[in-house]
Parts: structure tokens; sequence; C-alpha cells
């Protein structure tokens, strides 16, 4: 199961002291042995806890963080086998974190347009190249094929049309996104 925490946001603007703290909590909540393991993303704490202790383990995440003064937010708060979490899905069983499914959408739009030569303007690309950094960052694979398109999005000024290499680079990431294991 996972276990889903949003924290109140002005609590982790001090980005120092805060990485030290979500680190220092993941370390304790880990060490007590009440959670598998966890993402933190800004304000928002993803937790795996095992199926069998799941209610107790969850009340007690709970309670131990706001016997430290943790901040939940309690409308944010979700317990669930499948989430929706940072703009990925979040599956228990099997144990997987994918992009959503609108994410894949958009980047899948962006390279059909660089598979097919289409002219593109430089906003375009800087977008599409960085929300595809963004979706590859869980698919395994798919990373090393993107410094190609960095070196054209930092090469286009204004407009520009992808190259051979960059067409047949959005071919192959558009059979990866079609099979990317996304549930929602």
């Amino acid at each position: 199961f996972w276990a889903k925490i949003g924290e109140a946001y002005g609590v982790c603007s001090a980005d120092f002291y805060w990485r030290r703290l979500m680190g220092l909590v993941h370390r304790l909540l880990m060490r007590m042995e009440l959670m598998l393991w966890a993402l933190t993303f800004v304000d928002d704490l993803l937790g795996f806890l095992t199926k069998s202790r799941f209610w107790l383990l969850s009340s007690t995440v709970i309670a131990t963080l706001m016997a430290l003064g943790y901040p939940v937010s309690w409308k944010k708060l979700v317990t669930s086998m499948v989430t929706a979490w940072t703009g990925h899905v979040a599956r228990a069983s099997p144990p997987s974190l994918a992009p959503s499914r609108d994410k894949l959408e958009k980047v899948a739009a962006f390279l059909e347009k660089v598979a097919v030569g289409q002219l593109l303007a430089s906003d375009v690309i800087g977008t599409g190249v960085g929300r595809l950094r963004w979706c590859t960052s869980t698919m395994l694979g798919a990373t090393p094929f993107l410094q190609p398109l960095h070196q054209w999005n930092a090469a286009v000024t204004r407009a520009g049309r992808p190259g051979a290499l960059h067409r047949m680079i959005a071919q192959l990431l558009l059979k990866l996104i079609a099979e990317a294991p996304c549930r929602k």
C-alpha cells in the first residue's frame, strides 16, 4: 500500500534545512521499520508500507510525524494500492513508478512532430525536451537518447527542423512510450 502525505508548503521554503529534515525523517521512519522506503518531492511524502500491517503502520507513521511536529495536510492524505503522485502513477503491486498517461500523451505529441520533421519554435523544442527528460526519468534505457535532442534545443534560437538523427530518436522514444507501464 502507498501512503501519500502532503505537508504545508511554507515549511519547505528553506531548501537546505528542508532536505536535511526530510532525510532525517526518512531514515527515522525506516529505522523504526515503519516504511520500506519513501520518496519526497518538495512537500509531498510517498511511503511504501507492507500490506499485512498496513493500518497499524500507517497510523503509527502519522502519529510519529505529528509527534515530531511534521505539518500534515489532512486533505492531501491518501492511502491506496495505486495513487497519482507528482505526475507519476505509483503502484504497490507490483511496485512501480511510471509517468501518468496525460504526461506521456503530451510528450508523445511533441515526439510525433519531431518524427515527421515539422518546423518547431525554440520554446516548443525547449518545453518538449524538458517534458521528455522528466518522463524518461522512470523509463530505463531512454535517457541516453536525449543528448542529441538537448543539443538541438541549445542550437535553435528561433525555429528549426529536426535532423535525421532526431527523427530516428523520436520514433524510438515513441515506441518506448507506447510500451510504458502507466496505469492511469
